[in-house]
């Protein structure tokens, strides 16, 4: 199976890189995955560039790379999105199955079904994270569509009609979906995953460190330290750590309220030990699909204090607290209520349990192979075929037969 997902090394670190490492660490039984970067390095996937794409190759796909090639460019200039649109082609019969994780693929040829799976829809992201005004939301999401039909592209969020089953990680975004017209059928909510370590974090008693972790904005940073404030007031005893990029002004009321701050951890050292430092995780956030954070601080039974903000209610269950999104005195009534030491230990391993039960590798491979065989059910019932791509897809792409070298290099100058 092709993995089109983010890797490390090649792409931004964030969730969509974990999740990689995870499936290439723990891939469903009898899956062999091979990544974007090796499948380019030995030829079984070809990407089309303005600048690897010749005369002789027609203009047609001149016309295609060029378009892409100002796209792009208009990208890496803010006035559109970050994430660029890839043209790629597949050997025929290298593989029986794609897994496209939030890349936007114009395929120029294929053999093989496509699975996609993702997150959150990027209008989440403009409007909650970016905290972009509403016109302004609108015209992005109007360039994206437009992008996506122009180069026929199958678009993580505004485009989906080539993929054969399409994987939402959270029952939100399957509601989501299916009202932008992506048919309830083809849709299989499947999770991402955490390791579930073999001991809990240590216990104190009487638990006192509360912990905040990720992107300042995003995750609910002003919301936390409104609530760390009206902790501390009430409850001395109190300690507080924060690893965010947060402004000087934030920094200076950290302070005053005693916290050991960290602008940056690395992913090892969060595991293993600043997520086991603490008692109770702040996590108020504003914008979020479903957050590894939050799994791994209740993997390890830390029980969390969350906002309603999408998904994360049902995510964390009984595993934490919940407050409305920006209500920092809620928030300060979670937190000091999952303090009480009796309550730390029963939420804390409430999460634990279900973690273990909806969000271990053991659960949700099992759940992603299913998709794959679902997937792969749609090919065509004819004596060795393999293609799933509609009549009029195939004839209007018989211009696109000339493989086009893709390398590692062009993955690391193109990827997103």
């Amino acid at each position: 199976m092709l993995l089109l997902s983010p890797l490390p090394g090649l792409d931004p670190m964030n969730g969509d890189v974990t999740y990689t490492t995870s499936l290439l660490a723990n891939p469903p039984p009898g899956v062999s995955y091979t990544t974007y970067s090796e499948a380019l390095a030995d030829g079984t996937l070809s990407e089309f560039t303005l600048r690897a794409t010749a005369p002789h190759d027609g203009l047609p796909r001149l016309g295609i790379a060029g378009l892409n090639s100002f796209i792009n460019r208009l990208r890496r200039s803010g006035l559109l999105f970050r994430e660029p649109t890839r043209l790629l082609s597949l050997r025929s019969g290298s593989y029986d199955l794609v897994h496209c994780h939030v890349f936007n693929v114009h395929w120029v040829e294929r053999d093989c079904p496509v699975v996609l799976s993702n997150a959150n829809p990027i209008t989440w992201l403009y409007s909650d994270a970016f905290k972009w005004p509403g016109p302004r939301v609108s015209l992005a999401s109007g360039a994206e569509s437009l992008v996506a039909a122009l180069l026929d592209v199958e678009h993580s969020s505004f485009r989906l009609v080539h993929s054969a089953r399409v994987i939402a990680f959270t029952d939100k975004l399957a509601e989501w979906y299916e009202i932008h017209r992506v048919p309830r059928p083809r849709i299989d909510v499947v999770p991402c995953f955490t390791a579930i370590p073999e001991h809990p974090r240590p216990r104190r008693n009487p638990p006192f460190v509360v912990g905040f972790a990720g992107d300042w904005t995003a995750k609910g940073g002003y919301t936390a330290l409104c609530a760390f404030e009206e902790l501390a007031e009430r409850l001395p005893r109190v300690r507080f750590k924060v690893v965010s990029d947060f402004p000087p002004s934030v920094a200076e009321r950290l302070a005053r309220c005693g916290a050991t701050t960290s602008k940056r951890l690395g992913r090892d050292t969060f595991l293993s030990g600043w997520l086991p430092s603490i008692d109770v995780l702040a996590y108020p956030s504003e914008f979020d699909g479903l957050p590894l954070t939050l799994l791994e601080a209740m993997a390890l039974g830390v029980p969390v204090a969350t906002s309603d903000y999408g998904a994360l209610p049902a995510v964390v269950g009984d595993g934490g607290l919940v407050s409305p999104v920006g209500d920092p005195a809620t928030l300060a009534d979670n937190l000091a209520e999952l303090l009480d030491a009796g309550t730390n230990d029963h939420v804390g391993a409430l999460g634990r349990q279900r973690v273990t039960q909806h969000y271990s590798p053991d659960v949700v491979v099992k759940q992603l192979r299913a998709s794959y065989d679902r997937a792969l059910s749609l090919t065509s019932n004819a004596p060795g075929a393999r293609s799933t791509e509609p009549a009029r897809r195939v004839a209007s792409e018989r211009y696109y037969r000339k493989s086009v070298p893709g390398s590692r290099h062009k993955a690391r100058q193109t990827g997103p």
